[in-house]
């Protein structure tokens, strides 16, 4: 009877063991399904998760529709959003006042190339690539022939950027870092920047 006993508790303590396992891998899938989900934080930074289809207007109308899990689909304008995911890639939305007429403002619906402390963003809808820097939550553009001497100064703040890119400018007279033709120099500062200072 000792033995019944025994062999009776063993498999109640492995069912138990099945079903605790089981329960532990749908709480894990349930987490990796909510972080693969589409997304979007609003200015106020509510989170809202759901279905995201963005409609392509104009730079100042556009909007984008987010289908909710509770299927009660809303429409938001740009100006109502700050980042957002959609089929895995995130995006931010970037404010700019329009250089002729500042009563309004452009937002720029941005792909996220690099994710950190600092981010690189680059807006392609349009004919002309738009980039920006994205650093202590300001929005930087990134277009121009030389670097922006704000950006560079706050890279420089870090010093183990500072180290890495201390003949930068001996090098390349006049900081010249066209993004069209060195977004992989780019790309490779602000990941040096992150894993630097990104904390």
């Amino acid at each position: 009877m000792k033995h019944i006993s025994t062999y009776l508790l063993s498999i109640v303590a492995f069912f138990i063991t099945l079903n605790t396992s089981a329960h532990d891998n749908q709480l894990t899938a349930g987490k990796d399904s909510l972080h693969l989900q589409d997304y979007i934080i609003t200015v106020e930074n509510d989170t809202v998760y759901g279905k995201v289809k963005k409609t392509v207007l104009n730079s100042i109308g556009n909007n984008i529709t987010l289908i909710p899990l509770n299927n009660n689909k809303q429409k938001l304008g740009y100006s109502q959003i700050k980042e957002y995911r959609s089929n895995g890639q995130k995006h931010m939305i970037v404010p700019q006042a329009d250089s002729k007429d500042t009563s309004k403002t452009h937002y720029y619906n941005c792909r996220v190339l690099i994710d950190g402390h600092s981010r690189l963003l680059s807006e392609d809808l349009y004919d002309i690539d738009k980039h920006f820097v994205y650093i202590n939550n300001e929005f930087y553009p990134a277009d121009n022939i030389t670097i922006c001497d704000e950006v560079w100064q706050l890279l420089n703040e870090c010093s183990g950027f500072a180290a890495s890119y201390k003949n930068f400018q001996q090098e390349h007279p006049g900081k010249n870092m066209v993004m069209s033709k060195q977004e992989k120099e780019w790309k490779k500062m602000l990941e040096l920047y992150n894993n630097e200072c990104g904390n």
